[in-house]
């Protein structure tokens, strides 16, 4: 049975004349990874914003572990957002920057568990994540941008989400850091059982990351598939283009 499904989605954005997501529907099985990628404008960062709820679609329905999610998001918020957890493009926009990282790290589990983390559990996944446990008293802006984001990881995972919705995680980091920050979360993904969903436009990040591929083009999925039939075999000519891209990008680096 899937965790996730989307059925015929229809989403516009206020004041747009034409539709963002045109009768979409997917399926994601538990514990998988799953990239969703396409050009700028897709839909694709759109999409896991509608199936974690934090947009309504105005038609279509999302099934989320067997329950509606516009009846769950009513009923108990708290319990959906502990579900399932977002990681953002840009990690400085995703923290206040008058906040030491100690309270923005705390911040889901006051929220959702009524609680205050002590020192020594968010020191551990401070450590968990690759970091000191003495960063816990800077803010942000005393961070590179590879570590506020392996704090945002931090951050996500601390109240045991059983979905992990990946933005274009490492767009903004410097190429030095992002193979750092992927290795991380897949080594996250796995010790933690998640199931992954990565929204992307690079398709070697996926190849290396994802089992299946969702290809969104103009707000619809055009191709869907396991990674190696997508990068094998392709058969929309969008995907094709995509994929030859790749490609040709791969053997200019390797010269």
């Amino acid at each position: 049975m899937a965790l996730i499904t989307a059925s015929n989605l229809n989403f516009r954005y206020p004041l747009s004349t034409s539709w963002t997501i045109n009768d979409v529907s997917l399926s994601i099985e538990a514990g998988t990874s799953v990239g969703i990628v396409g050009e700028s404008g897709s839909g694709k960062s759109t999409i896991i914003r509608l199936l974690s709820g934090l947009l309504t679609a105005q038609e279509g329905e999302v099934t989320i572990d067997g329950r509606n999610l516009n009846e769950w998001s009513k009923e108990s918020p708290r319990e959906l957002r502990r579900f399932g957890q977002l990681v953002f493009q840009s990690p400085r926009r995703s923290f206040d920057p008058r906040m030491r990282l100690a309270r923005a790290l705390s911040e889901p589990i006051r929220a959702l568990e009524k609680r205050i983390p002590n020192a020594d559990e968010l020191g551990s996944w401070m450590t968990r994540v690759g970091l000191s446990p003495s960063l816990l008293g800077r803010y942000p802006h005393q961070l590179s941008g590879g570590q506020l984001q392996r704090v945002s990881l931090a951050r996500a995972m601390s109240i045991g989400p059983k979905v992990l919705y990946a933005d274009e995680p490492t767009s903004s980091l410097d190429v030095s850091v992002q193979a750092q920050v992927l290795n991380l979360l897949m080594e996250l993904r796995t010790d933690l059982g998640l199931t992954l969903v990565l929204v992307t436009h690079d398709l070697a990040v996926v190849g290396r990351m994802c089992e299946r591929i969702i290809v969104m083009r103009e707000g619809r999925v055009v191709e869907e598939g396991t990674t190696g039939d997508i990068l094998i075999n392709p058969k929309h000519e969008y995907t094709v283009g995509l994929v030859e891209a790749a490609k040709a990008v791969s053997l200019k680096l390797t010269k």
